[in-house]
């Protein structure tokens, strides 16, 4: 109960007390770290559940009377921190799936559901450069701060983040980002190789061909920049205590953050996943099928750069030569994002394209980040080759172990802010889905979110480079209504656990509160300080949330039985 003493129910008493050099998340910090969706939360995770940690060729569930402790006093205290997780496995007892259950109905957006059957292989193949990871230790692993996977006790942790809208806009836009597209920077911020004109893109293979050139050049880059800061910490910042705690440190005679634990873990986000392989599906759609297409790739482009029509940006549109064609360019904007934002969107129904879209793109963001590691170009192969002459022992190589993964955590509003309008309906500036959940309904419309059966739309995403190949977890988050039956929740957590049914994803989260509960919320705290609902990498009181976070949890899809 100390750990939630603290508690921040206004959001006009928080304050601004992170300063450059706090938060070196990817051992660097430049002070910006998103507050605004984590005023209550600290990093503490509990993981609880899974199996023991053992080579047994069959698991042993690691389930017990603590586990079910756990689970009640989450129940019961009407705390969001310390988040909880559980480790579901094939086979656990109905009596924790019950708990589980009763805890998620109870409305604290805990415990975040995590499946050992996906993460335990996925983590064993993450190592990488000859580095292998024991199964002992990948059975053996808890949650950091929000939901990525760390080995107990042997592991450090960093990450970096590449927004794949970037991609899909520097395809459209010759390499830039046409969020900054304007009198400045004309066509937008250059970020990449001038890929070819929108006009010179004939067809929708081209298009995508473009995009993997982007990420072919960014995803190296991305790579260089984690690594390559590696060693940065201890010189500043050692950790003494914590790394007498951490295995392989006072063998090695280093700092937990100066090579000393036995793994080294380096996580690579790649957030906006729906949002790009909605974007993705809709340039298909509007471009390039000829029994749907409306426009140009170049004509849409325009389009994005004036926000749909709501921003007719001078340096596009003559002012000069009279209102008529501009005013009748925004209104076929309009138009056009109209049926952008009606066209299918991943997660929402089942959809074979949207799946084909999702594979392709993460296989090939899987295939290009492994061959970053094992043919390291020029500029990697530098900072991998001073990085083992300085670390390596004689009875232990240093390498990294690479967890891929699409968190945003609390920054899906930040995310959002970065990237322009986007070709599958959502605004210039306006958050992007929460990790790898369904696209929320765009901020300027009703918050009338969609409803979908739950086990309907997880199917979304059963597919194995989602299952087995995001070892640092693939979040979803969903919301139920508070009238979802118990029984069916339960029904649903052993068809999860057991993986018997087409259930997508190897972690999950489930907020339950009703749109109407949120909507009074939103205008009336007093009566809702309780109200508690997932960020995307843990828990927070909905009243303390600032609007733009309010409004993006308002328009979340829910799940029903």
């Amino acid at each position: 109960m100390k750990i939630g003493e603290r508690t921040l129910l206004n959001r006009h008493a928080a304050q601004d007390n992170i300063y450059p050099g706090m938060c070196a998340v990817p051992y660097r910090s430049g002070g910006n770290f998103p507050q605004g969706g984590c005023m209550n939360q600290w990093g503490q995770q509990l993981t609880i559940g899974g199996y023991l940690s053992n080579d047994d060729d069959v698991p042993t569930t690691a389930c017990n009377e603590v586990t079910l402790m756990c689970l009640r006093a989450s129940r019961r205290l009407p705390l969001n921190a310390p988040c909880l997780t559980l480790r579901l496995h094939r086979g656990i007892s109905q009596e924790v799936l019950e708990e589980a259950a009763k805890t998620l109905l109870s409305g604290g957006a805990h415990p975040v559901l995590l499946h050992d059957d996906r993460l335990v292989p996925a983590l064993q193949d993450s190592g990488r450069r000859g580095i292998p990871v024991r199964l002992s230790d990948a059975r053996n692993y808890a949650c950091d701060g929000c939901f990525e996977p760390v080995f107990v006790g042997a592991s450090e942790f960093a990450f970096a983040t590449f927004p794949m809208l970037d991609a899909v806009e520097m395809a459209l836009n010759e390499g830039t980002l046409y969020s900054q597209a304007g009198p400045t920077f004309l066509r937008g911020s250059k970020k990449s190789f001038p890929s070819p004109h929108a006009a010179e893109i004939k067809t929708f293979e081209q298009f995508q061909e473009i995009f993997l050139q982007h990420l072919r050049l960014h995803i190296p880059l991305l790579v260089s920049f984690l690594a390559g800061g590696y060693g940065n910490i201890v010189k500043v910042c050692p950790s003494p205590l914590l790394s007498v705690m951490m295995r392989g440190c006072i063998e090695a005679g280093r700092d937990h953050s100066g090579g000393g634990t036995e793994y080294h873990d380096l996580g690579f986000m790649f957030p906006g996943g729906t949002n790009a392989i909605n974007s993705l599906y809709a340039i298909k759609k509007l471009v390039y099928d000829p029994l749907t297409a409306l426009t140009t790739l170049p004509d849409l482009l325009t389009c994005l750069k004036c926000d749909w029509g709501h921003n007719m940006k001078e340096y596009l549109i003559d002012v000069r030569a009279g209102t008529g064609r501009g005013e009748a360019q925004a209104s076929f904007f309009r138009h056009l994002r109209d049926e952008a934002v009606s066209l299918p969107k991943f997660g929402h129904r089942e959809d074979a394209e949207l799946k084909e879209l999702a594979t392709w793109m993460f296989e090939n963001v899987f295939k290009i980040l492994r061959e970053t590691f094992e043919n390291a170009p020029t500029g990697v192969k530098e900072i991998f080759e001073r990085l083992e002459r300085e670390y390596s022992l004689p009875d232990r190589p240093f390498g990294f172990v690479t967890l891929v993964g699409i968190g945003t955590f609390e920054a899906y509003v930040g995310y959002g802010l970065n990237s322009g309008a986007s070709a599958d309906g959502r605004r210039s500036g306006q958050p992007i889905a929460s990790d790898l959940s369904p696209a929320p309904v765009p901020q300027d419309l009703p918050a009338n979110p969609d409803s979908c059966n739950i086990y309907e739309a997880l199917k979304c995403w059963d597919l194995d480079v989602i299952n087995l190949g995001m070892s640092c977890g693939s979040e979803v988050d969903l919301m139920i209504r508070e009238d979802f039956p118990l029984e069916e929740l339960v029904n649903f957590l052993r068809h999860y656990a057991d993986l018997d049914v087409p259930i997508g994803s190897n972690v999950i989260a489930i907020t339950c509160a009703n749109p109407e509960t949120l909507e009074k919320a939103s205008k009336k705290t007093d009566p809702y300080e309780l109200v508690r609902v997932r960020q995307g990498g843990w828990t927070e009181f909905f009243i303390t949330l600032f609007p733009v976070h309010q409004g993006q949890q308002r328009r979340r899809m829910y799940v029903k039985p």
